[in-house]
């Protein structure tokens, strides 16, 4: 028997590339209103937009959004919009591929949900100009409560020009291709080789001395990132940081002397307004028995050997002390960017994917 709580507001992407897409979108938003302990507030244009990612010689898709007060739970309506694709004749077969109907849970009031079936959230929905336009027709002020940012907000962010991609990644190889591959692909300027917070871990402790460093290379990165070296131009900039990694390391470095953190929170926050802004966050969060495949085919002289696994070591347990804390970091206010998470081991299926976001950052 359905939850009686009380309404709470719930937005939905409705999508179509096969058939009578109109038909199809008119259906299911006729569906939605008949959904009970629901009631169908508001729904949006239709939009029509070019497939992203997937198999070549899709048609265009059409897509919309609807806002919802429903008193089912997360699970329910989920399970509902299921009933829905199906009645419509939805199969899924190919990854990213044709669909009669597509019905996604946007956001649920301001819940985070992570479970094995359902993400709350939807994890591309802040860089998804198909969703983020229609929705901000009907539901501009919905929060999305992993950036606090509203849902006009993201949309807006992924109208700044120059549009910009930052990475994160383990330290390595595959991470130096990866950012240059992404360069590559967006004809982008590309920022690599930069002191990053994330290098920095690699230092022992909160002594004077990487309190100064820190602060020099917040500088540096700082005035790489600068609006007044970067006019609004159609093009991207990448780079093999994020400027935000910088107070995840003083958070680090800092966590038990406060007279150090406070001083760096605060230029942290009053610098960063003066930067050029993410138009998203890829985080390429792969298994840990993966983080130094390419350093571990390398095969140095055997004098080099002792002294190459204890920096391959050193980069690990960085690395793993970076991820935690951005895991942390990601629930606190200061982190306002749309993070991407891919744990895909495979570099190519990540360039891919990362690809397929910024792409779908340009579509109107």
């Amino acid at each position: 028997m359905p939850s009686h709580q009380k309404p709470k507001p719930a937005l939905i992407a409705i999508g179509s590339n096969l058939g009578e897409r109109r038909a199809t979108i008119d259906y299911a938003v006729d569906r939605l209103g008949r959904l009970a302990l629901t009631r169908l507030e508001k729904v949006s244009r239709y939009h029509e937009t070019e497939p992203i990612g997937g198999p070549t010689g899709q048609g265009p898709f059409l897509n919309a959004c609807a806002l919802l007060a429903t008193s089912l739970t997360s699970i329910e309506l989920f399970g509902e919009l299921q009933k829905i694709e199906n009645d419509a004749g939805r199969t899924r077969i190919v990854h990213w591929g044709e669909r009669t109907l597509d019905l996604d849970l946007i956001l649920y009031s301001d819940a985070i949900i992570q479970s094995e079936g359902l993400v709350v959230p939807h994890p591309r929905m802040a860089h998804r100009s198909f969703v983020l336009e229609p929705a901000a027709e009907i539901a501009g002020t919905m929060v999305d409560p992993w950036t606090r940012r509203t849902i006009r907000d993201l949309r807006d962010n992924l109208s700044r020009r120059p549009k910009y991609l930052a990475l994160v990644a383990p330290i390595g190889p595959r991470r130096d291709q990866l950012v240059a591959d992404l360069a590559s692909s967006l004809h982008a300027s590309l920022l690599a080789g930069e002191r990053s917070g994330g290098d920095s871990l690699t230092q022992a402790g909160p002594t004077s001395s990487s309190t100064t460093e820190l602060h020099d290379q917040f500088a540096e990165a700082s005035q790489s990132l600068s609006l007044e070296r970067w006019p609004k131009s159609d093009t991207w900039v990448v780079s093999d940081f994020w400027i935000d990694q910088f107070y995840i390391s003083a958070q680090l470095q800092f966590a038990s002397n406060t007279c150090r953190l406070l001083p760096f929170r605060d230029r942290f926050l009053t610098g960063r307004s003066n930067l050029l802004q993410p138009t998203l966050v890829a985080f390429w969060d792969p298994p840990e028995l993966t983080w130094n495949q390419d350093s571990a085919n390398v095969q140095p002289h055997p004098e080099q050997v002792e002294l190459q696994d204890l920096g391959i070591q050193s980069l690990t347990n960085s690395w793993r002390r970076l991820r935690r804390a951005y895991y942390d970091y990601r629930e606190t206010i200061p982190c306002r960017d749309p993070v991407l998470i891919i744990s895909s081991p495979d570099r190519e299926q990540v360039l891919a994917e990362i690809l397929s976001a910024c792409r779908s950052s340009s579509i109107h």
